[in-house]
């Protein structure tokens, strides 16, 4: 593929792609609930796809109903739910033909838990990030754009100057140079939008989301790396064209956004 034929690609994704999630955000209630639920049945699906490449035992169907399940029941604030699927996805092995518990229950929790309850935090995040409507809208935007920023300085960064290897076994071609250029870049991208009109909150306050993205974002980027590495593949699919699979794309997501709503709890900023 040509690297003019791939960058086309990219564009017509971002074209479509950042404005159905402002979209989305600013609207929030249902139709961010769905689109959260849509990204949900691709991440799942590439996801066992990449267990199917080294022969692990799964059923799609089921990660994708209990963690769909799992999603709705958290946007109503339904917390007993959180026990009750777990237990019935447990309880699914038992009404399969080959009893294979080890490997297939590893894999549905796995995607439950990595996947399921990680992506559900974005709909509270939405639903409760502050007392005014557009105040979780708000957290969700400086979230994915820090994180793209993010993303996007610690690979150029690492291309010109990057050395010494971040982690050899999930990502060779990750730099400690480009952590470091991302996390900064993505730190002063956050700090920037603390001084936008009409943001409400501190400083401080986008500090730690720039924190969260350089360390934990980065983080969750060399998890899904190690995941694809041992399915000898460099994307999870080319649902998104030159940006590989929904899953390549939220790899930070699912790692930021919990740590994000811990943060809007622990301050009190959670509505």
């Amino acid at each position: 593929m040509s690297i003019d034929h791939s960058l086309r690609q990219r564009m017509r994704v971002v074209y479509w792609g950042i404005p159905l999630l402002v979209g989305c955000s600013l609207v929030g209630g249902l139709l961010f609930l769905a689109l959260v639920l849509i990204a949900h049945w691709f991440m799942v699906t590439e996801f066992h796809r990449l267990a199917e490449k080294k022969e692990v035992p799964g059923i799609p169907a089921i990660s994708l109903v209990s963690g769909s399940l799992l999603i709705i029941a958290l946007y109503f604030q339904f917390w007993w739910a959180i026990p009750l699927l777990a237990a019935l996805t447990l309880l699914a092995e038992v009404f399969q033909k080959d009893v294979v518990p080890f490997q297939r229950l590893g894999l549905h929790l796995q995607s439950w838990v990595y996947i399921s309850l990680f992506l559900s935090t974005l709909v509270l995040i939405r639903q409760h990030g502050g007392p005014r409507y557009f105040d979780g809208a708000v957290w969700i935007l400086l979230m994915f754009t820090t994180i793209w920023i993010c993303d996007t300085a610690a690979y150029w960064g690492g291309s010109m100057w990057g050395k010494a290897a971040l982690h050899s076994k999930a990502s060779p071609k990750k730099t400690v140079e480009g952590f470091i250029i991302g996390g900064f870049a993505g730190l002063f991208w956050a700090l920037i939008w603390t001084q936008l009109p009409g943001f409400r909150y501190s400083v401080t306050d986008g500090f730690v989301l720039g924190v969260i993205v350089g360390i934990v974002g980065q983080a969750g980027d060399l998890v899904e790396s190690l995941y694809k590495r041992q399915a000898e593949v460099k994307d999870t699919s080319d649902m998104l064209g030159g940006h590989g699979g929904v899953l390549d794309r939220f790899d930070s997501i699912l790692f930021t956004s919990p740590v994000l709503l811990a943060y809007l709890l622990m301050s009190g900023i959670w509505y």
